[in-house]
């Protein structure tokens, strides 16, 4: 059930990782479910918090309340380098540093439990890499 998803659209690149519990076809149609409602969700303007809720619904009332998609999604302003992203219950990415004095950049931030969103604001810098994972 990994699955990704982006978009770059003028100076904005909006991104989503996500991961169904489970194996076989029914994780591979909650993963589709969910990237399928935050695409709509982006491209209807909506924020960060509402394209959560509305995936989360769509999961809760297709496959039940027992069933779950953890997941990673955000945008980063390339113009800006301001990055904000939401964890939704998905391991949290891991900071690389190529050049630690260049930049005072850092992602300190806290696991979260399900059904809850934390979003973290930072600004990138050239030397900073982020790494994304769908499981480690």
């Amino acid at each position: 059930g990994d699955s990704f998803d982006y978009a770059v659209n003028g100076h904005r690149l909006d991104f989503a990782i996500v991961d169904a519990v489970g194996h076989g076809m029914s994780s591979v149609l909650m993963s589709t479910s969910a990237i399928n409602s935050l695409r709509s969700a982006r491209r209807s303007g909506a924020s960060l918090q509402t394209a959560y809720r509305e995936a989360d619904q769509v999961i809760a009332t297709q496959f039940g309340d027992a069933n779950y998609v953890t997941g990673q999604f955000g945008s980063l302003d390339t113009s800006s380098g301001v990055l904000t992203w939401l964890n939704a219950g998905h391991e949290l990415p891991m900071l690389v540093r190529w050049r630690p004095s260049r930049c005072s950049a850092a992602i300190a931030c806290c696991s979260t439990p399900t059904g809850s969103w934390n979003r973290d604001h930072r600004r990138a810098c050239s030397s900073v890499r982020i790494v994304w994972p769908t499981s480690w």
